[in-house]
């Protein structure tokens, strides 16, 4: 019997989603995790939960979709100011925490002895209040610098935790979050611990250094939307980047200029930088005189 190419193709594909079609029960077991929720998409109460991503330490503003009660989807915040509605595909993911088979739904006590894992769940309510009587027990005896707290969340959350601890009389406040050297600079230059914002959409020119800002810098979503929107109506370049790299990265691609530079030249680079600046009288002397110390001072014999 003769078959066209075009035919045999056609029954191929038609034969090969049948088979497909066939196994999908136990495909569907396979996908799902043993004592997974499985949320059915259909009519419902529906409502939208404006909350904060913490995934990152962008900290864009997202919608929740909730519909009976369950979490079915993500979306970024149009009234953000982050954002503009935009979320990424690390965003877009956080619904899987929350319906994660192993995810820890209640507060937890320890039962047994230290070391063997042993603890069963408890109310909200009888956690808070073991909480609170171990503080203050604590505070109490003078012993509050024992207390101590391993932070891992974003934002204003750090800073009430430390203002806790401070009230506690407990120095122990232990983060565990990505910290670049921009906060350095601050604290060294400003005398704050935290990191400066950047004013990118009114931005003419910006000077990049090793910054991977359509990377993993951080925001990535505002970066990205920002650059999208550099360009004007009438088609002009409204923001420059030039960037420095030691490789031709995702930003390098996307910038105007990109020059290369060997891996630990950046502070050659910088204090060139500064070097130009100082010796061709490149700085505001009025703003240094009165704002700065030690800058116009004499070296020490």
């Amino acid at each position: 019997m003769f078959m066209k190419r075009r035919h045999f193709l056609s029954l191929a594909g038609g034969s090969a989603a049948g088979l497909a079609l066939a196994h999908l029960p136990s495909l569907g077991r396979k996908l799902f995790a043993p004592g997974a929720r499985r949320v059915r998409f259909g009519p419902g109460v529906e409502s939208f939960v404006p909350t904060t991503c913490t995934l990152c330490p962008a900290g864009c503003g997202v919608l929740a979709r909730v519909v009976d009660g369950h979490l079915v989807k993500l979306e970024g915040n149009p009234l953000h100011p982050i954002n503009r509605g935009r979320l990424c595909a690390l965003g877009q993911a956080g619904v899987h925490l929350v319906h994660n088979p192993n995810r820890i739904r209640r507060p937890q006590k320890r039962v047994g002895p230290r070391g063997t894992g042993s603890y069963a769940p408890v109310s909200w309510d009888e956690a808070t209040q073991l909480l609170a009587s171990k503080l203050l027990e604590a505070h109490g005896a003078g012993h509050g610098h024992s207390v101590v707290a391993l932070d891992g969340s974003p934002g204003l959350a750090g800073r009430v935790l430390n203002r806790l601890l401070t009230a506690l009389g407990s120095p122990n406040h232990l983060v565990d979050r990505p910290v670049d050297s921009m906060e350095s600079a601050a604290w060294l230059t400003q005398g704050e611990r935290m990191r400066p914002g950047y004013d990118l959409e009114r931005a003419r020119f910006l000077l990049s250094l090793g910054a991977p800002l359509m990377e993993s810098w951080w925001s990535p979503v505002l970066a990205q939307r920002i650059y999208a929107q550099r360009t004007t109506e009438s088609g002009r370049n409204r923001m420059r980047l030039v960037h420095f790299d030691t490789r031709f990265s995702s930003t390098a691609a996307v910038a105007d200029e990109w020059y290369p530079v060997k891996p630990g030249g950046f502070q050659a680079l910088a204090l060139s930088f500064a070097y130009v600046v100082v010796k061709e009288t490149l700085y505001d002397h009025e703003f240094l005189s009165r704002y700065t110390a030690g800058f116009f001072s004499e070296p020490s014999p």
